[in-house]
């Protein structure tokens, strides 16, 4: 436990960097663009990250799966260069459908976002979906500090840069977009040259293998577009109904509650390793107790934060934003519900569950955006807000099942000493 407890703490002490300086560049550009250019900023990275979510098609996933079921590195040389490979193709077609819908008979979709920054945004595409994949690469490898490396200079250029180009430049909404490519490149960088000399250079992918990818990928995927609706379609949503303004409230309490799911997703990567490497059996004892112990620090910061909030938010980003104060605070109620879906994921994953997974969170997601459908129009931000906490109520039941079910396979196999 020791083992694994150090590398989330190194994987997450990281991430809480990345966050530290990402929260203090929320400060840096709600001050300087305002609720408004705040809120355009936010449309545009939703759009790019919805792509790179339908475009990646989960075949990292697909590759931690064939890695728990692989002798040693074997596994390796074929996943890497189909991998690259989709990489190129997705960004393509990714490419050509934001295309398509900006110059189709729907231009009003992207709502008021300035046509040139919503370029800039969408060259983060092919770097958004490398980083799917380099990353679920190395956590099969268990190989996270390459991973972690890369993130911290990332972030930590990224930072720089958009202080830079903000108030020295005097660059707006485009100089933040341009820090945000660039960080993003160097984060996708990441452990590319490992990978490819483990892989022993770059060869054709076989079209067997591709095939097997893309089967498997798109039944996991669904997951991947079930938790789009969960996360990103209320974001979407808001903007067309709502406007940047009230989108960019609702977004700093989305991205509040993503820097509390730092530690669980930390977790996530180190136990997607293990699972990896021993299997999703012989991986859950340690599993469950990561589990508990992972969920009982988030329930304690959840508690802290959210009675502080009304004056550490304030004095971060300004009185502007006062309105998201109150919706954090509510948004706190999922952070359990969060905690248990992505901690759990492992398992799922492992056991090769794609369709199952797949079933259940477009279930949800579904349900968010039927919620959030009816709900956005007449209520805005709230609405989202009432679907969300349905949602991961819901969640943290079938998550919990999951886990019962995993405790039933270990005990009865005397695997549970």
């Amino acid at each position: 436990m020791r083992d694994l407890w150090q590398k989330i703490l190194q994987t997450g002490g990281v991430k809480i960097y990345a966050a530290v300086l990402g929260m203090v560049s929320i400060t840096v550009t709600a001050r300087v663009l305002g609720p408004e250019g705040r809120g355009e900023l936010v449309a545009i990275t939703t759009w790019v990250t919805t792509f790179s979510t339908f475009a990646y098609l989960s075949l990292g996933q697909v590759a931690v799966h064939r890695a728990a079921k692989s002798q040693g590195q074997s596994w390796l040389p074929d996943a890497y260069h189909t991998l690259l490979s989709f990489a190129v193709i997705g960004t393509l077609i990714g490419w050509f459908f934001a295309y398509a819908m900006y110059a189709g008979p729907w231009p009003n979709i992207f709502g008021d976002i300035t046509p040139v920054w919503l370029l800039l945004g969408f060259l983060l595409l092919p770097f958004r979906i490398w980083e799917h994949y380099g990353s679920s690469l190395l956590m099969a490898l268990e190989r996270l500090d390459v991973h972690n490396r890369f993130q911290f200079i990332g972030s930590t250029a990224g930072f720089l840069l958009t202080l830079f180009l903000l108030i020295i430049v005097g660059w707006g909404l485009e100089g933040v977009l341009t820090s945000h490519l660039f960080s993003q490149i160097l984060i996708a960088a990441g452990g590319i040259a490992l990978l490819h000399r483990s892989s022993g250079g770059w060869s054709r992918p076989r079209r067997l293998v591709m095939r097997n990818y893309l089967g498997n990928g798109l039944r996991l995927h669904m997951n991947a577009i079930g938790m789009f609706f969960i996360t990103g379609s209320d974001i979407l949503m808001l903007n067309y109904h709502r406007g940047p303004e009230e989108t960019a409230f609702y977004q700093l309490g989305v991205q509040l509650m993503g820097m509390m799911m730092l530690v669980p997703q930390a977790a996530q990567m180190v136990v997607y390793g293990r699972v990896s490497k021993l299997g999703p059996d012989q991986a859950w004892k340690a599993h469950r107790k990561i589990l508990a112990q992972v969920t009982a620090l988030v329930a304690l910061g959840a508690l802290v934060v959210g009675a502080s909030a009304p004056w550490w938010l304030i004095l971060l980003v300004g009185e502007s934003f006062s309105p998201s104060v109150d919706l954090f605070q509510w948004l706190l109620l999922a952070s359990i519900g969060m905690t248990f879906s992505t901690v759990m994921a492992p398992q799922w994953v492992g056991r090769g569950l794609f369709t199952s997974v797949s079933v259940m969170t477009l279930t949800f997601g579904g349900l968010n955006l039927i919620l959030n459908w009816f709900w956005i129009p007449e209520y805005g931000m709230y609405g989202a807000l009432y679907a969300t906490l349905i949602t991961y109520t819901i969640s943290v039941l079938v998550n919990g099942c999951m886990a019962l079910y995993c405790q039933k396979r270990v005990r009865v196999a005397g695997q549970d000493l």
